[in-house]
This record gives structure tokens, sequence and C-alpha cells, in this order.
């Protein structure tokens, strides 16, 4: 489903069509057309079940919009969970209600519970003394004085539920350094012939290409003939993604820059043959260094690191079944870096024996086993 979302998403950015995040007020069960866009659909986010959001939309149809995100949680508690109030507020869903996602994420989970007290209440039909309803209290929400979450953290978080960035990319302040290259992916966009037969007017077979983007994916796999290891290496750009090839004598050499969110030039030979997506067969690629960058267009540069005890990712994995624990274990075993990666389960604490590499692409996997409260970076 989200790998289905997530090219449908490049599709549109390819064409030039502006695709709009969701919004609780606005979004109908899947993608629709809206103020000169294509708007992200409530089923679309990681899940979410197509009953549940239907059962909102029909909520806001009969009742109209919801008012705040109180207003929402007390209409909406019977048939949404927690999970779901989670991923609508990390994929920016509350956003016209002018509040903070790191506000409201401080809070749903209290407000959730109170809704659910308030519904449970008249739900029972309790009675006063003198055999009238109990007056609905009424749910106010306290909003903690914390800071939004920066524009990488949210753009991470926005991605962990929907897929793909939508509000923003990463690699947005970064795509000046790039202007000289001579490829980007919106230089992909093709023409369809009535079978099915592409033709891409601005590049050609075997073209020689160079681009900046960050690594969004990559797998290592071996050869059939001698068992040599390669990789697949997603990088993308503002405009959509392009698949790079790494064949075993490449990879060697370039194996330590490969990682993900790590902003890269690319080199490499267009290879548009055949009715595969288009890829880039790689020559050399090198990472970027976006910290210099930074610090010469007048960047925030990063204080001197101080003495200090290594980060710790701690995940709760008490609620996991064996067999989904042992693809929880194997998953992480793909993120191989420097953080010390602890596991708890059923009151016991274990240790990978290797570190893994606390990134946008392990947090989206993680978020698919187990609930972000679960999932703690300590430094």
């Amino acid at each position: 489903k989200i790998e289905e979302i997530t090219k449908y998403v490049l599709y549109l950015k390819d064409k030039g069509i502006k695709v709009l995040p969701p919004d609780i007020n606005k979004s109908k069960t899947v993608f629709s057309v809206q103020d000169g866009g294509v708007r992200f659909g409530l089923s679309a986010l990681k899940g979410t079940g197509q009953s549940a959001i239907d059962d909102v939309i029909a909520e806001r149809g009969k009742n109209g919009p919801f008012k705040d995100f109180s207003d929402f949680v007390l209409r909406c508690a019977p048939f949404v969970n927690k999970r779901i109030i989670e991923g609508l507020i990390l994929a920016g869903a509350f956003d016209g209600m002018g509040i903070a996602r790191s506000r409201l994420f401080a809070v749903y989970d209290d407000v959730y519970s109170r809704a659910t007290g308030i519904n449970k209440q008249k739900s029972g039909a309790q009675m006063s003394l003198f055999g009238e309803f109990i007056e609905e209290e009424k749910l106010t929400v306290e909003y903690p004085d914390i800071p939004e979450y920066d524009v990488m953290e949210k753009l991470a978080k926005e991605k962990q539920v929907l897929g793909v960035y939508v509000s923003g990319h990463p690699f947005d302040k970064y795509k000046a350094a790039f202007r000289d290259k001579n490829f980007n992916c919106s230089m992909l966009e093709y023409v369809e012939d009535e079978d099915g037969n592409r033709t891409y007017p601005q590049v050609e077979q075997g073209m020689q290409v160079e681009m900046g983007g960050i690594i969004s994916a990559y797998r290592r796999t071996t050869t059939k003939r001698t068992g040599a290891i390669m990789a697949f290496v997603t990088v993308e750009d503002v405009y959509g993604s392009v698949e790079c090839v790494a064949f075993p004598a490449i990879f060697e050499r370039v194996k330590a820059a490969i990682a993900n969110d790590k902003i890269v030039i690319i080199k490499g030979k267009l290879d548009l043959d055949g009715g595969k997506e288009p890829s880039v067969i790689l020559d050399d690629l090198q990472e970027f260094d976006a910290e210099a960058y930074e610090g010469r267009t007048g960047g925030a540069k990063k204080a001197a690191p101080a003495s200090r005890k290594q980060p710790v990712l701690w995940l709760n994995a008490t609620a996991l079944s064996d067999a989904d624990f042992d693809d929880f274990v194997s998953m992480l075993s793909n993120y191989e870096g420097q953080t010390v990666c602890a596991i708890v389960r059923d009151g016991k604490k274990y240790r990978l024996p290797t570190g893994v590499n606390y990134c946008r692409g392990l947090l989206a996997e993680l978020s698919t086993f187990i609930y972000e409260k679960d999932i703690k970076y300590v430094e």
C-alpha cells in the first residue's frame, strides 16, 4: 500500500502536479482533486483502516467540520484508536487548526483517554438523582509551551506515516549546490504511445549524467554468477527519485558513502532500456559535504560536540509475536551503523551485536512494527 502510494505521489510530482498534505476537514477517503492539486486521502496514511476513515468522514459530513483537535477526538474516539490519531498528527492533518504538531503529539494520549471516558458516560446514559443526564464535561486542552519539531525531524515523522515527503523536502536547502549538474529527476518525464512505449524528450539511452540527491533507501544483494556484493541505491531529489545500480567493482569502491539520508553526488550512465523504470548505472558515488555547504551559505553551525556517552536507541518490542520479532531483528540488521541498539522484550534487555544507523529510513520501518512511544533515542 505505502509503496503504491509513494509511486503515485512521485509520479504526480514528476508531472508537475501539486500534492497537498492530508487535512482532517478537507481530505476524502482517497486522493482527490482540490485547490489546484491532488490532496492526500486519509486512508493513505500508514496504519489507518478504511472503515475507521469512512466513519470519520461520515461524522464530518453529518455534523460539520471539526472545530479543533479536541472536537475531533471527542466526536471520533468511538471509531479511531490512538495510533490513527498519532498518524494524523504526524502527517499534518491538523495543521489547518494552527497548533504545532509537537504540541498535539504531547497531549493526544491524554485527550483520547478523556474523550473515551466522556463517551462511555454518555453511552451508559448515567442519570443524576433528579432523573437528568449528567452534564457533559467540556473537553478543554492545555497545550504545553514547547517548540515545533525542526524541519528535518518534522519531515522524517511525516514520511513515516505517508511514505513520502509532502510539506517539504530535506533536499530543498541543498538543491542550489547542484545547479551545475546536467541531470535531475524532473528530466525523466516521458510521453507514452498507445502501445505503452515511452519516449523521454529530455534524455536518451546511455547518456552520461551527474546529479545530487539524498539516499532514501538501498539494498545489497549478491550476483548469481560470482556471489559478489552489489547494491541498488534509491537517490531522491525534490522532483522525484531514481534507482542507481552499483555493480560489484563500483560498490566496493563507494560502499562507505552508501547510507540512508546521506546527501550524495552520483555519476553514471542512464539506462532507459526495456519496459522497466529508468535507472542509473553508477560510475561513482560520493558523499556531499553538507556541513561545509551550510557554513558557506550562512546556515547554522553545529557546536563542537561535548564529551558524552554514546547514543542509544531503545526499542520496546514486548508486544511483538515471536514471528514478528524475528522479522523485526532482521530488519534492524539492514541498518548497520554506529548507534547502540537496545531492545526490551518480556522484561529482559538485549543489545544488538552491531549498532544501527539512526535515520529516517529506519524510523519509517520501525513504525511498521511498534508505536512511536516505544522508540526512544537517548543521547
